[in-house]
């Protein structure tokens, strides 16, 4: 029976956070769009209003959480080997 090398600890961590990462990117790459091509009046709303720096951050966040989320499944379900 041949032994394994040894793994490091911590590749799921590192593997989660990379799918983080990659979601977070997307997510502000769709938010960016949304607000360039003012889908729905979203940009003019954002860039009006005297909160306009409060509703940026707020979508920031909220986009990067999910889409964060978002990249973390799909790379767990899909692109996770068997092993």
């Amino acid at each position: 029976m041949k032994q394994r090398p040894p793994r490091d600890p911590w590749w799921l961590v590192k593997y989660v956070l990379v799918s983080a990462g990659d979601g977070i990117a997307a997510g502000w790459t769709f938010l960016l769009i949304l607000l360039w091509t003012d889908i729905g009046g979203l940009g003019r709303l954002v860039h009006n209003s005297p909160d306009g720096p409060v509703a940026l951050f707020t979508l920031l966040l909220s986009f990067g959480v999910t889409f964060s989320y978002v990249g973390i499944g799909w790379r767990v379900m899909v692109l996770l080997g068997e092993d």
